[in-house]
């Protein structure tokens, strides 16, 4: 560069001129950062409710891809206390409850349901403890939905479709068989609720605040401050007088 361009100093420009750096102006000063992009920022919690859904449903199909496999010949494998693998198929709704074949198609519309509004309110969502547990949710959901539509139904094969059978092979003994889908429903539906009502209660002390400084706008005015009948103020010193 030549002898004439700016040179960089304390972080500013200077002057080819003058060398020295010019002053910011008040207006200057007082102008607002740049913010970033609204669609790139509206867009996060969409990435992350997807991402963390995709990992839910990929870990639920390797597990009950696993368990098929592993546990198709009837027997069972236990692993600490009462906690045992042991292959069941579940026609019904989650943890194995309401063995009826028609409890499909009603479970899948209500899913369906779920995943849609988590889905379409992920953007309002108030935390990302929020958008991470309504994706987990979602995963869940999607994970049983997978198998009611690809899965046979062994207790009614002619149920039609997303009339499949769930695989459920986590068994507890004392609690109804489940697998990694109806855990993440239970846990993630769990987390939203606890963030929510967190969320209410740190809330109502700000709310209350706001109330109390409106109910007292003249806290602040000295005695005898005030404005006569036609609404312009008065001077204290002046009423005195008269």
């Amino acid at each position: 560069m030549g002898p004439g361009a700016g040179r960089v100093q304390g972080g500013r420009l200077r002057s080819p001129l003058t060398g020295v750096a010019p002053e910011r102006s008040e207006a200057d000063a007082d102008a607002p950062e740049p913010a970033a992009a609204p669609d790139s920022v509206a867009r996060l919690p969409w990435v992350l409710l997807v991402a963390v859904a995709a990992a839910v449903v990929v870990l639920d199909q390797l597990t009950k891809w696993w368990a098929v496999d592993a546990l198709a010949d009837g027997h069972t494998i236990d692993v600490v206390w009462t906690l045992r693998f042991n292959l069941v198929t579940n026609p019904g709704s989650a943890f194995s409850i309401g063995g009826g074949s028609w409890w499909g198609p009603f479970v899948t519309v209500a899913a369906v349901i779920v995943v849609g509004l988590l889905v379409w309110h992920a953007r309002v969502l108030g935390s990302r403890v929020a958008v991470v547990a309504a994706g987990v949710v979602v995963g869940g959901a999607i994970g049983n939905l997978f198998d009611r539509a690809v899965r046979d139904n062994p207790r009614d094969p002619d149920a039609g479709p997303l009339g499949g059978a769930v695989i459920d092979f986590i068994d507890l003994q004392w609690w109804p068989v489940f697998n990694i889908a109806d855990m993440a429903v239970v846990l993630g539906g769990l987390t939203l609720l606890v963030v929510s009502l967190r969320a209410e209660t740190e809330a109502e002390p700000e709310t209350g605040a706001d109330t109390d400084s409106d109910a007292e706008p003249g806290a602040g005015a000295e005695p005898g401050a005030g404005t006569n009948r036609s609404g312009v103020e008065r001077d204290p010193e002046t009423s005195d007088g008269d």
